[in-house]
């Protein structure tokens, strides 16, 4: 009887003490708690899985890894480990290039040929700026019938370049947008001859080293790396490792690997001025301006697009086992980087979703990914699934 009403009054303390504390959640436990439900619901834990960190002014209000990191060896992920990210590369060359124009050294109104003179002359002028935005007409060498054999070769950055030199240009410069990995790769040619530095050691000296991103470096597949992880896609018989890349191709397009962490690390640093003043850094989040007056949606390295209210700069990567994104609000100084080693996986539509969350709003319109083929194809209900009434 003793042990009985001991019991009772037990289970009466706990319960009061459950009810004060569910009636003490403070805002920030109900976010979080929303995002693992997000987060759990879309990544399963015996399948490749992904990291997410979301910080505002800076400071760090969320980090979570879900799912596998290792199928073979059945290794839970964790926020620390290291992604490739695919074009978010993209944004390191772009700042690479205006760290040099401050030095003086180029400006984004060059010529390329200026510092590239071996490289074709085209009835009219190719800038650097042109290829930041991707106005250039340089095709593209993804959509190249070789290129999964030209993914597998080891490659110089002079023979990178001439995959493509030689095509002809889609368009006249400035007169068109579009995506090109090419132009990018260009771009990291330059910062080579410019800086006389390979582009994988400026980037780990100017950039890297600078803002202690250690976990941040060029991949090479051969190289064994704490926290380095593999990529997995899916077909009809299951998850199966990603295909090989020598990882010289994607180069300053997309050649990087990076953690959540250190990502966060990266945009305090873009935003605080810490590389490049910010009245240099501007150009490169604001829509390019064709030469028949309509603007584009895309910076140097960034998207720009208003979303929920709110600016938003953003870029996605897309890489074979890789998937990632990630979006800055400026004004109110959030950031959500989601990075995955499942190519089946979606994270710029769950940006769409934890944003929408983060803001406590209703997504009229989802901020789509670059390439909207790609879009179409991975989510075909995207409109439908997240427009929230």
């Amino acid at each position: 009887m003793k042990n009985t009403i001991y019991f009772i009054v037990t289970l009466l303390i706990l319960s009061c003490k459950l009810k004060k504390e569910n009636k003490e959640i403070t805002n920030n436990d109900k976010l979080i708690n929303s995002i693992d439900s997000i987060i759990n619901a879309n990544f399963s834990s015996t399948e490749p899985g992904a990291a997410v960190i979301i910080t505002k002014k800076g400071k760090e209000i969320y980090k979570n890894g879900v799912g596998l990191a290792n199928l073979n060896l059945n290794v839970a992920m964790n926020s620390e480990m290291i992604f490739r990210i695919g074009s978010i590369t993209k944004q390191f060359t772009a700042v690479s290039i205006l760290m040099l124009q401050e030095e003086g050294r180029l400006s984004i109104n060059d010529n390329i040929r200026k510092h590239l003179p071996t490289y074709p002359k085209h009835e009219q002028i190719i800038t650097i700026e042109n290829l930041l935005t991707h106005t250039s007409g340089i095709p593209d060498f993804l959509g190249f019938p070789e290129a999964l054999k030209i993914e597998q070769m080891n490659l110089t950055t002079n023979q990178i370049v001439g995959i493509f030199k030689d095509k002809p240009l889609e368009f006249n410069p400035g007169e068109q947008i579009k995506y090109s990995n090419s132009g990018y790769n260009v771009l990291g040619a330059i910062v080579e001859e410019v800086s006389g530095m390979s582009y994988e050691n400026f980037i780990e000296t100017k950039i890297f080293q600078k803002l202690n991103m250690k976990s941040s470096f060029y991949d090479h597949p051969e190289e064994i790396v704490k926290n380095k992880i593999s990529g997995y896609t899916k077909d009809s018989l299951g998850y199966k490792s990603a295909s090989y890349m020598t990882m010289c191709a994607p180069f300053s397009a997309g050649g990087l690997r990076s953690s959540i962490s250190d990502l966060a690390i990266w945009n305090k640093a873009i935003h605080n001025g810490e590389l490049i003043p910010l009245k240099s850094l501007s150009k490169a989040f604001k829509p390019f301006k064709l030469k028949n007056g309509t603007y584009t949606d895309y910076g140097f390295g960034w998207m720009i697009h208003d979303f929920l209210g709110e600016k938003l700069y953003h870029h996605s990567g897309s890489i074979p086992g890789f998937r990632n994104s990630a979006f800055y609000f400026p004004k109110e100084e959030i950031y959500i980087a989601i990075l995955s080693n499942n190519f089946s996986s979606k994270p710029s539509y769950l940006n769409n979703i934890i944003s929408s969350v983060v803001f406590n709003k209703n997504i009229k319109k989802p901020v789509e990914i670059w390439d909207k083929q790609e879009l179409k194809k991975l989510f075909p209900n995207l409109y439908k699934k997240i427009t929230l009434n």
